[in-house]
Parts: structure tokens; sequence; C-alpha cells
């Protein structure tokens, strides 16, 4: 059952309970079984090969939350020396790294650039796997005789594009 299509009383606030949960999923659920129309939806749920499809966008998602995680982590490190402006998505990141310096002028002390330059290795790992992500999903997107699932993803990227433009 969908959550948001079971009727709850609104007024005032009701006992949560879970007999009480119980008894009102039950009598939705015979309610819907006798066919009464409104009574609730269901959900419906995906083949096994719908929900690998999906892995993709979740696996992307993580990668995303960790690169910017990383990213936090560099930025947290140098600003205790009053460094400012690095960006570590640029390809001269690396290369500007060894010209850091803190805020009076001096070099970032050793175990501050070694831990700054793991940060960057992790970075370079998680933005590789994103664009290998990113690249299979535009694979997927470019397909000449699409499926019905990969027609509905080029239907929406389609949209996108139209709506916002190529982002």
């Amino acid at each position: 059952m969908h959550a948001a299509s079971i009727a709850v009383e609104r007024r005032g606030r009701r006992a949560k309970t879970d007999r009480l949960d119980v008894d009102l999923l039950l009598t939705t659920l015979i309610g819907w079984l006798r066919g009464e129309p409104g009574r609730c939806t269901m959900t419906p749920i995906p083949s096994e090969e719908e929900e690998d499809l999906r892995e993709s966008g979740r696996r992307r998602e993580t990668l995303v939350q960790a690169r910017i995680k990383v990213e936090n982590q560099i930025a947290s490190l140098l600003i205790r020396y009053g460094t400012d402006g690095f960006k570590p998505r640029l390809k001269k990141a690396e290369t500007e790294l060894d010209e850091l310096r803190t805020f009076d002028g001096r070099p970032l002390p050793a175990n501050t650039m070694n831990s700054l330059r793991l940060l960057m290795a992790q970075h370079r790992l998680l933005s590789g796997q994103l664009k290998a992500i990113d690249e299979a999903r535009q694979a997927v997107v470019n397909v000449a005789k699409p499926d019905r699932l990969q027609l509905m993803i080029q239907t929406l990227a389609a949209c996108r594009t139209w709506a916002f433009g190529s982002v």
C-alpha cells in the first residue's frame, strides 16, 4: 500500500499505537480487496531488472556525497592555516597543492601536507568512479533501439535538457 493514500483522521491529535495502526491497515486492505474505490492505492513492486537499473543512480549519489565530504575535509584542513580558495576539482589542483601557504606566507606543515595528499588521492578516485558511472548512464541515453525502460530514461533526459538546458 502506498502510505500517503491511507486516509487518516486529521482532527486533533490521534492516538498512535501499533495496535491502532494494524487495525487501520487491515480495514484499509479489506476495503481495497472488496473493490471500494479510493480506499487506497497499491505501490507497484519493481522487477529485479528495474531495481538493478536504479543501482547506478544510488551508487552515484553515494559517491557524490563521499566526494563532497572529502572536499569539506580539505577545506577544513586549509582553513586552520588561513588558506582559502583551493579548488580540488580543478585539473591543476595537484600542482597547486605544493604551492599552498599559510596566511603569513609559510609553507604548510608536513603532516598537514601528507593529509592533503591522501585526501586528494581519495578525491581523484571518487571523481574517476563518478566519471565512469556518468559515462555508463549516458550510454543508456544514447542507445539506438531502446527497450521500454531505456525509452523512459531517454524521454526524461530529453525533458530535463529541454527544461534546464545541457547540464
